[in-house]
């Protein structure tokens, strides 16, 4: 598939989800293996609304494998295989937060750049 089509592509997909891993040197020796499982899982047709990217480093090194997924904004760290499919599972697929791999959450703000108010006068 060339850069064009999948620009098009994802042009005319709408994503619900972003994931990226962490595959720098300081994560772990795997990283390589779990960037290559996540490719595949992503190419599962209920996973269209999902966009991967490779992070070098996420900064929160040596606790790979790490993944952050937005717009939850969850973070999961010490990954493997196993834990990987699991965020693949419940929260890419299923759209619930894996909290028992959960490290750490920091979602994206709602109506940012809008002003707060108090709705009782």
């Amino acid at each position: 598939m060339g850069n064009s089509s999948k620009v098009e592509r994802r042009r005319n997909t709408p994503i619900d989800r972003h994931i990226f891993l962490c595959t720098g040197a300081a994560c772990g020796d795997g990283n390589g293996e779990l960037w290559r499982q996540l490719k595949g899982r992503c190419s599962e047709p209920e996973l269209d609304a999902v966009e991967r990217t490779q992070a070098r480093c996420l900064r929160i090194c040596e606790r790979g494998g790490v993944a952050l997924v937005y717009p939850e904004g969850a973070w999961y760290w010490d990954l493997d295989a196993d834990a990987l499919d699991r965020v693949v599972d419940e929260h890419l697929i299923r759209g619930r937060v894996a909290e028992d791999l959960l490290a750490h959450r920091n979602p994206l703000i709602s109506g940012a750049g809008e002003p707060e108010f108090d709705a009782d006068p």
